[in-house]
């Protein structure tokens, strides 16, 4: 603390001094040094101003989550680290509540949070189906809960918020993938599809002029996108030869759909027309999987044999969040190595298609 006190009264959280005190203070527990642009929204939260964050997938949100965390709990472990005008800003044993869209992108979050030594909570209808005293065990120990929408409107989130114990350590909401909350649940029914950035700005209160709204390009260059007519509907149909192609494909590819119904049937699809040794390969992922088949599903995309190459038809469960590492060429989602091209086909009715999409 000797460096402050010199000049106390000239500190400021939000300046090039508190952002370079965040970033000594977090390094060691991180591994690596925080991005700059992480340490302009976490020093933003730290002095009370909201913040809207835009960044591609992979492009170090985690790491602005891990970040805030570990300065609160290190400040509120040692007062002296800031100067005595920020001393109400602390909170031993801070909490902050995660609002997410998946119950995958809550494991797969709670994951790396884990791994940044972050004493991390996901509650959600799975788990307290296994543990029903999550939301006592949530009142003092971790710094980080994850939600489901819909735990937001339940008596369990009620009571844990009217605790004095629980309230008093409360720091921040993050809801991660914001521009989704419109199709989350009636918490955030309000929020008018389309016009995506006016809407979020209404329904989450935020005041013009009076928040951070750090936006960096979510282009991905690295993925080749070719739009593609469908030759027969989809409208309950049990038979997709469009589809038929991806039989045999080396690596993972990721056919996305709007709803459990079509995931299904295109599932039995593909497993009708695939030679028996290719069976194993073809995987469905939606809510209406058990929530173990999902997990084995998520571990084998990250660290399973894909040798014989890995089709996954999934809802939305995928699209948001959730990193595949390994995807090659790429049907889909993330290239293996910076510098490949994925690919991403997007299929289209003619009559979209004549009409400019």
């Amino acid at each position: 603390m000797s460096e402050l006190n010199a000049s106390e009264g000239q500190f400021e959280l939000n300046s090039q001094s508190g952002k370079e005190l965040c970033r000594k203070t977090a390094r060691p527990q991180l591994g690596f040094d925080p991005h700059s642009y992480s340490l302009l929204v976490v020093t933003a939260l730290m002095v009370g101003l909201d913040t809207l964050v835009t960044l591609a997938c992979g492009s170090g949100k985690t790491g602005i989550l891990a970040l805030l965390v570990i300065c609160m709990v290190c400040f509120g472990l040692d007062r002296s680290l800031l100067p005595s005008k920020y001393h109400d800003i602390i909170v031993r044993n801070p909490v902050i509540l995660v609002a997410c869209p998946t119950d995958a992108l809550e494991v797969d979050l709670a994951a790396k949070l884990k791994g940044y030594d972050i004493k991390t909570m996901v509650i959600n209808s799975d788990e307290l189906e296994k543990d029903r005293s999550l939301w006592e065990q949530a009142i003092e120990t971790p710094n980080v809960i994850l939600l489901a929408p819909e735990q937001l409107e339940g008596n369990g989130f009620a009571k844990l918020l009217n605790h004095p114990k629980f309230t008093e350590h409360v720091y921040a909401l993050v809801v991660d993938e914001a521009h989704l909350a419109s199709s989350w649940s009636r918490f955030f029914s309000t929020l008018r599809k389309g016009a995506m950035y006016d809407d979020i700005i209404k329904q989450f209160d935020l005041t013009m002029g009076n928040f951070l709204h750090l936006r960096r390009s979510n282009l991905r260059r690295e993925i080749r996108v070719t739009t593609t007519i469908l030759t027969s509907s989809l409208t309950n149909a049990l038979n997709f030869p469009d589809l038929r192609w991806v039989i045999g494909l080396p690596g993972i590819t990721i056919i996305f759909t709007r709803e459990c119904s079509l995931t299904l049937r295109l599932a039995l699809y593909l497993c009708r027309i695939a030679p028996p040794e290719l069976l194993h390969t073809i995987r469905k992922c939606d809510s209406t999987n058990d929530r173990d088949y999902n997990e084995e599903t998520l571990h084998l995309i990250c660290t399973g044999d894909q040798s014989h190459g890995l089709i996954l038809v999934s809802t939305t469960i995928l699209t948001v969040g959730v990193d595949i590492p390994n995807v090659q060429e790429g049907r889909l989602l993330r290239s293996k190595n910076p510098g490949d091209t994925a690919e991403a086909y997007v299929y289209v009715s003619e009559g979209t298609m004549k009409n400019g999409i």
